[in-house]
């Protein structure tokens, strides 16, 4: 699966007003970015695929690389000084969904720069703190899944089937 060309066009844009946005430049040099004008879509477009992409058990160098480009094109929507623009948008999970995108697109430490931008006390889900833990290398030692990883990485313990419901 490759991404298409508007969807191309799109990232591409995002991230030249993500420039334009971080240097403060004037609002006459702005060029017209059609992505804003459909920035819900693009948002849309962006999460549908990366499901489509994650569905997947391993994955091509033109897969991470569209893992990557997705990443990229979520982040505005998280980052201070863009999210502004945008309303719907939980900031801090949309966050996650970027830097795991960097991550899983062989981009670890980008994913964790991004995933640092929250706290772990910010997500609700036991999950969602997890995978922010992982991310940001700090794996919570209060849940489940993090307790099992660390047993994991400590004992090679490995888990009885259906005695993690999360792990299904």
């Amino acid at each position: 699966m490759s991404l298409n060309r508007q969807l191309n066009l799109w990232i591409a844009q995002s991230e030249s007003w993500q420039a334009f946005k971080d240097f403060n430049l004037p609002e006459d040099d702005r060029v017209n970015y059609s992505f804003l004008q459909v920035w819900d879509d693009f948002y849309i477009t962006l999460f549908c695929r990366a499901f489509e992409v994650m569905s997947k058990n391993e994955w091509s160098k033109e897969q991470k690389q569209n893992m990557l480009a997705l990443g990229q094109g979520l982040v505005i929507y998280s980052l201070e000084g863009k999210r502004e623009s945008f309303r719907g948008i939980t900031y801090h999970d949309n966050m996650l969904y970027a830097a795991a995108m960097y991550h899983l697109a062989d981009y670890p430490a980008s994913a964790l720069l991004l995933a640092r931008k929250f706290k772990q006390e910010d997500y609700h889900s036991a999950m969602d703190k997890f995978i922010a833990g992982f991310l940001t290398r700090n794996i919570p030692n209060q849940n489940e899944a993090g307790q099992l990883l660390q047993r994991f990485l400590s004992e090679g313990f490995r888990p009885e089937p259906n005695r993690y419901h999360f792990l299904n």
